[in-house]
């Protein structure tokens, strides 16, 4: 297993797993949490990052939305990535945080168009640092059966 600084990919879906506004609230001073979850879908090579916002006022959540990108990894890149051994993915940092802002960038997309027309929609969704978030390679465990 080698580690790759870049992968060749292509998007292949964009989905919006969760979406809500809980009850209305002031736009102006929110607590903002960010969770990113890497997953392997084999044996189709596919890496799906899901990026969750949840908007915060007062210790209660008001919005939650969760965005998920699901990307095609060249064969080979994945060969490399993959430890038949150990049976894990290696998805090394700065790949990782890559398509982690990609999920991101699109989440803000969705926001806005999920909220356009609402009050919401002012809704301040401040630069981020990834670096914060993914702060190191990401391993997979994967399931026994995964074809080489």
């Amino acid at each position: 297993m080698n580690e790759l600084q870049t992968i060749r990919f292509s998007w292949i879906k964009i989905t919006t797993d969760e979406f809500a506004v809980i009850e209305h609230f002031d736009t102006s001073r929110m607590d903002i949490a960010i969770n990113i979850g890497f997953a392997a879908l084999p044996p189709e090579h596919v890496l799906a990052i899901q990026t969750k916002c949840t908007f915060n006022q007062q210790g209660k959540p008001r919005l939650v939305i969760a965005v998920s990108g699901y990307f095609d990894i060249d064969p080979v890149d994945w060969q490399t990535m993959y430890d038949k051994e150990k049976k894990t993915l290696y998805l090394a940092l700065q790949p990782a945080r890559a398509l982690a802002s990609l999920t991101l960038s699109t989440l803000r997309g969705v926001l806005h168009a999920k909220t356009e027309g609402l009050s919401v929609n002012a809704i301040p969704l401040p630069p981020i640092d990834l670096a914060e978030i993914v702060k190191e390679p990401v391993f997979i465990t994967l399931p026994d059966e995964v074809p080489a």
